[in-house]
């Protein structure tokens, strides 16, 4: 009894923070055109969604551990881990454009070591949201494997690319690689910061 109430008290951890634009969308930073101005404006949008979705996949694990066998806790869960991924794809996706616009080497040197792991959330997102092509495939089935404690999220599943073959990917994208982008985040903050105080008149874009 008393292992079930410490297993009940468990929270599943949450992330606290969010990156709310102070002022105008880009705070007068130096942006090199307006596609990258905007490209950052979105990719801070998608990260907050990320934030949301997985505080939301965090509050879903509580109430299932609390009532196990809950059909609408892990409905609810599906969808909102869809749009997790789809938050990891956009992510990619207006980081990419923002890096090749932006054209800045210090900001080049911080993107690359993220990279890979918003390639590994996009590749998940394209094979749960093109999983109707092959749905009659069980070999290549979408295994998701649960948050942990600890705020692990670990993603197993077999990937047909269109050259054939099948390759195993097991991909983590839990509270720590999260917690990786927002860092990413804040580090090309600095970045702009520093390039805005050093050119005041550039930064009308």
């Amino acid at each position: 009894m008393r292992v079930m109430e410490e297993l009940n008290n468990i929270q599943f951890p949450r992330i606290d923070d969010y990156f709310y634009p102070s002022g105008s969308l880009a705070e007068g930073w130096k942006f090199k055109s307006q596609k990258a101005r905007a490209a950052w404006i979105l990719f801070r949008l998608y990260l907050n969604g990320t934030i949301t979705q997985w505080n939301r996949m965090a509050e879903n694990a509580d109430s299932s551990r609390k009532d196990m066998g809950n059909l609408q806790v892990w409905c609810r869960n599906q969808i909102d881990l869809h749009f997790y991924l789809i938050c990891w794809d956009k992510m990619h996706k207006y980081l990419k454009v923002f890096v090749n616009e932006q054209d800045d080497s210090e900001i080049l040197r911080i993107y690359s070591r993220i990279k890979r792991l918003l390639e590994m959330g996009k590749l998940a997102r394209d094979h749960l949201e093109h999983l109707d092509k092959r749905i009659d495939r069980p070999t290549t089935g979408f295994h998701y494997l649960g948050i942990g404690s600890d705020g692990m999220l670990t993603l197993a599943y077999r990937d047909v690319p269109n050259k054939g073959g099948i390759i195993e990917r097991d991909v983590a994208l839990g509270k720590d690689e999260v917690e990786q982008v927002m860092a990413t985040f804040k580090n090309i903050m600095d970045v702009l910061e520093g390039s805005t105080r050093s050119n005041p008149r550039q930064n009308d874009l």
